[in-house]
């Protein structure tokens, strides 16, 4: 390879790692973008007038932020509605049902549908939790683990 070449080339490897894969960095540009992306994902719940979240059934449901992890266990029951929330009735039980913010799985939920989730339940809601207010008071919820 002839010099020139060699000098263009390590030129443009140099500029190529300064400005990374996608071009310079730009960390407002990037917070920017990850705000827009918030958005549009939480428009794309179908929320409503208050901000909460409210499926194709009317019924709405408490959030947390996405982790992208979870628990296991599996509970089997019914989806069900309890002063406009969703709940699952399960075993004689009924939970009010957690899910990530991004989980697109509770706008299609109505009442009596039957479903499995994987995740787990609690007595207490933990902080983070976007609690509705049809949904506030609960005492069992169960954390719905993503794609379980």
């Amino acid at each position: 390879m002839a010099r020139r070449e060699r000098e263009a080339r390590g030129a443009a490897i140099r500029t190529a790692g300064r400005l990374g894969a996608r071009g310079p960095r730009r960390p407002a540009a990037a917070a920017a973008s990850a705000v827009l992306s918030v958005a549009l994902a939480a428009g794309a719940m179908g929320c409503a007038g208050s901000g909460d979240p409210v499926g194709e059934s009317g019924l709405t449901w408490i959030t947390m932020p996405a982790t992208g992890m979870g628990d296991s266990a599996l509970v089997e029951g019914t989806i069900a509605e309890q002063d406009g929330c969703m709940v699952l009735d399960h075993g004689g039980s009924r939970s009010h049902l957690i899910f990530e913010v991004t989980d697109p799985r509770p706008e299609t939920y109505a009442g009596g549908d039957a479903v499995r989730l994987g995740g787990s339940g609690s007595g207490k809601a933990s902080a983070g939790l976007d609690i509705p207010e049809a949904c506030d008071g609960a005492t069992s919820y169960w954390y719905v683990a993503p794609g379980a």
